[in-house]
């Protein structure tokens, strides 16, 4: 079945989910927990690179024609590139210069407990005019990234890059760059309703767009659905205040920008290029392609993959792809990101002597749904043994069927679902199914998932993440090894708005 490219990125980007394609963010929890114990310094490990990093407001305009109020890291969106080999320690040190507290997460890259940047959990908040000190060993090579981890800051611009590099790379490719996207809002401070909230809406969405062709993605409700009423949560902390609602954000940015002042990557023909690709949104998937071109991707979330040809790729709140791209079509050709509401930003692709504008990619010739890369089409790069779990668990994911203000797992809102229990070294067994109308993006702190199953498909071989996007009545199977020790580790949505609505839980060592 053929359809127009704008009615399939609309429906899969409404209808994301785990069977057949890859996405995933993350708010902060918890209020100001002072520790009396002061957390202990790390000894360096090999070579030390440091980076300063000093979260402030900044007026920042995406376009060049309307600034915004927006929170920075250094004063720029995104934040500075961090790079580091692996092998070698990073010490970065937070400098809060806001108006209230804030912390930061190294989303995908498992540090030590007292690094991962949760407040409550694993570190006080660092409050206004305070200072804070991260230092951990890069143990795993890959396309991570860093961001705030409270309230809902991440919708301001405190976000930024962080590569691994390996010791020894194994890619070959000519040229690198980095594409870090984001849903803007151009008034944080005032953001407008999503015109469709509400979860009977998304299920109205979700019926008319129906149908299985992307390997169980149909049915699921609209991205409008993800939201509802403002309120209060009885469980939410006291940092965030009310529960907000899913906004109706103002555009796409890429690297900060959007529109005339989109970057622009340079490239020769017969170069090969590597792209890393990273959705730091807080609500919106976005369908990816570069006009011209194929994509060879290599890793998911900064995992190696057995390398898989696609012409699409989703990216949810939080996810990470690496792909291969060849400069075998000289020209001027636009990358672009697709999200909600026919939005959408590109990036240009321009070859060495090639000049002119790049045309514009509205997305409407038709395309295969096969051209969409889904989960069930990745392969682990290498084999991992089929061992015996220690136990089992269930995970169910629920709510915002009337309003978009409450989201539970097992039917209980954070912080009072019952927690994953584990001992070091131990092997346990998730099963993750989406009971709601939407999709979740759910992310796990400080470990990955080896993925086993995609709505009950047994994959070829395990592959690892760090969030899987799970639709409306899909699953997936994948086994955690306890092998990062810490009190409390955070598993949630990385929809922002679904996590401070309550849809969160612990994975605690016992």
């Amino acid at each position: 079945m053929m359809a127009s490219r704008r009615a399939f990125i609309a429906a899969t980007v409404a209808a994301v989910g785990g069977g057949s394609y890859w996405l995933t963010r993350t708010g902060g929890i918890g209020g100001l927990t002072r520790h009396s114990t002061p957390i202990p310094p790390m000894s360096p490990t090999g070579r030390l690179r440091e980076y300063a990093l000093e979260a402030r407001a900044t007026e920042w305009s995406p376009t060049g024609r309307m600034a915004a109020k927006a929170w920075t890291y250094n004063g720029t969106v995104p934040g500075p590139e961090i790079r580091v080999t692996e092998g070698e320690t990073l010490r970065v040190t937070l400098h809060n210069r806001l108006e209230e507290p804030t912390s930061i997460h190294w989303h995908g890259l498992p540090v030590p407990f007292s690094m991962d940047g949760v407040p409550d959990l694993t570190q006080p908040a660092v409050l206004p005019g305070g200072t804070f000190v991260y230092e951990f060993k890069a143990s795993r090579p890959g396309t991570y990234w860093y961001h705030t981890h409270f309230g809902y800051q991440l919708d301001r611009g405190l976000y930024g890059a962080l590569i691994v590099e390996p010791a020894r790379e194994a890619l070959r490719y000519d040229q690198e760059y980095t594409l870090v996207l984001d849903d803007w809002l151009n008034d944080p401070d005032h953001p407008r309703p999503d015109p469709q909230a509400g979860g009977m809406m998304g299920m109205d969405m979700g019926g008319m767009m129906g149908g299985d062709s992307m390997g169980g993605m149909g049915g699921m409700g609209g991205m409008g659905g993800m939201m509802g009423g403002m309120g209060q949560s009885p469980t939410h902390s006291a940092h965030a205040g009310a529960v907000r609602v899913q906004p109706l954000y103002d555009a796409i940015i890429v690297n900060g920008r959007a529109g005339d002042r989109s970057p622009e990557l340079r490239v020769r023909r017969g170069d090969r290029l590597r792209l890393r690709l990273i959705n730091a949104g807080s609500a919106m998937p976005v369908a990816v392609r570069v006009m011209g071109h194929s994509m060879r991707v290599t890793h998911a979330d900064g995992q190696p993959v057995e390398p898989v040809t696609t012409r699409i790729a989703m990216l949810g709140m939080g996810e990470r792809l690496d792909a291969l791209v060849d400069a075998n079509h000289p020209g001027v050709w636009p990358i672009t990101a697709f999200g909600e509401n026919d939005q959408r930003v590109s990036a240009i692709l321009r070859y060495d002597g090639a000049r002119g504008p790049a045309p514009e990619d509205t997305g409407n010739e038709e395309v295969s749904p096969g051209d969409l890369l889904g989960y069930s089409q990745l392969s682990g790069a290498m084999l991992e043994p089929d061992e015996k779990p220690h136990r089992k668990y269930e995970v169910e994911l629920s709510g915002g069927m009337m309003d978009g203000r409450h989201w539970t797992i097992n039917g209980q809102e954070y912080p009072d679902v019952p927690s994953i229990q584990v001992k070091e070294g131990e092997r346990i067994r998730l099963t993750v199914g989406n009971m709601s109308m939407v999709p979740h993006p759910v992310h796990l702190h400080g470990h990955f998932y080896r993925v086993r199953e995609m709505n009950g498909q047994r994959l070829h071989r395990p592959f690892l993440k760090d969030t899987i996007m799970v639709g409306h009545m899909e699953s997936f199977v994948a086994d955690v090894v306890a092998d990062n020790p810490g009190a409390r580790w955070l598993l949630h949505c990385h929809n922002l708005y679904h996590h401070l609505g309550g849809m969160a839980m612990e994975l605690r060592y016992v």
